[in-house]
């Protein structure tokens, strides 16, 4: 698989891989995420909302001995990322298209659930939050990142010319503590450090599927 033509065409579909003062945090931030995922070879993997198909493409550079699955709402952001992915050869992600809130796996679980972004934008967040102790295997972690509406973040806006999503509906702490009732909280940290522009938290499998 031509690795870095694919990423390079996937970065070119969103306009904030363009700025290239915002550019280096938006990217390095999934780079975070999938360190603090602790993906290991073998892994089941599900990545809720993948839009553009970014992460899951990295997470093939990087874990090509696991199984990655992705979920997408949008019919036709679904269709662009699938033609993406066949046109660069990318055969080892599973693209699923459909509301996880609805989306029946069949008794499927994975090992990793990661989600970039995307909770904020679920407006029913605690059905989501329910469900999701029923597809986290025993042992499995879930990996949050959320942005963390701040001050600064509206600053920024302004700066670059972005206006904040209409469907933004949950603010980063409010997503912890809604999934918290669901999954245990082991681990939440903010990146980068010194602007905290992000919050990652990972959650553990509950007793639910064990």
């Amino acid at each position: 698989m031509p690795k870095q033509k694919l990423l390079d065409a996937l970065y070119q579909q969103k306009r904030i891989y363009h700025q290239p003062i915002v550019s280096q945090v938006y990217r390095s931030r999934l780079h975070y995420l999938i360190q603090k995922a602790d993906i290991q070879p073998g892994m089941t993997v599900l990545d809720i909302g993948f839009e553009h198909g970014i992460l899951l493409a990295k997470l093939a550079q990087q874990h090509e001995n696991s199984l990655l699955y992705g979920i997408e709402l949008a019919k036709s952001q679904y269709a662009q990322t699938q033609l993406n992915f066949n046109k660069y050869g990318l055969s080892a992600v599973h693209l699923l298209q459909g509301d996880i809130l609805e989306y029946d796996f069949e008794g499927q679980q994975f090992d990793r659930i990661v989600a970039t972004s995307v909770f904020e934008h679920v407006q029913n967040l605690d059905k989501l939050a329910q469900k999701l102790p029923f597809l986290l295997a025993p042992g499995g972690q879930l990996t949050v990142l959320s942005p963390n509406e701040r001050w600064h973040y509206e600053l920024a806006r302004k700066v670059f010319g972005y206006k904040k999503p209409a469907d933004h509906y949950h603010f980063c702490d409010d997503i912890t503590r809604t999934v918290e009732k669901y999954l245990p909280l082991i681990n939440s940290s903010y990146y980068p450090w010194w602007a905290r522009l992000y919050k990652i938290d990972v959650f553990a499998s509950s007793q639910h599927n064990k």
